[in-house]
């Protein structure tokens, strides 16, 4: 069964989700989902849930988000738990609830609700040439970044 992060990396690389994987999609899917870091993780997952693209989302958007990221580990966090948070940190604006800042207060919180996506960075590393591989890849990627003064650009 597909997963609602599973359908957003697929949007990643087949925006048109025309329903067929070519394998030059297939390995940039696996180079995507296997060097992203903690940071581009958490951009991505905020990326996805800003359907509108505006930079914010809503409280309601972010709790139902992270319920469906875990529905494979009910218990771990109730909608109501996910709810308290986001309001802790909610923007005054009745537009625009959540930005990117709040919404790293609410993972400082509690990382659990991550820890699907985690998983499946973990599974996918671990499957296609194993986990020591994408982190030494990983390593040479940022040294060459900082080598080059490149900035990170989180989606």
């Amino acid at each position: 069964p597909m997963t609602i992060y599973g359908d957003w990396f697929l949007k990643l690389i087949d925006p048109k989700v025309e329903g067929i994987l070519r394998f030059s999609e297939f390995v940039n899917l696996v180079v995507v989902v296997a060097m992203m870091g903690k940071e581009e993780m958490l951009r991505f997952v905020f990326t996805q849930i800003d359907k509108k693209e505006i930079g914010a989302i809503k409280v309601v958007d972010f709790s139902e988000a992270v319920m469906k990221i875990m529905e494979n580990d009910p218990g771990l966090l109730t909608y109501h738990r996910l709810n308290d948070m986001a309001e802790k940190f909610r923007n005054p604006d009745p537009y625009n609830d959540l930005y990117y800042p709040s919404f790293l207060k609410i993972y400082d919180m509690s990382k659990m609700w991550m820890n699907p996506l985690f998983r499946f960075q973990i599974r996918v590393r671990q499957a296609i040439l194993g986990e020591t591989f994408w982190i030494k890849q990983q390593e040479v990627f940022m040294d060459a970044r900082e080598k080059l003064k490149v900035k990170r650009i989180l989606f």
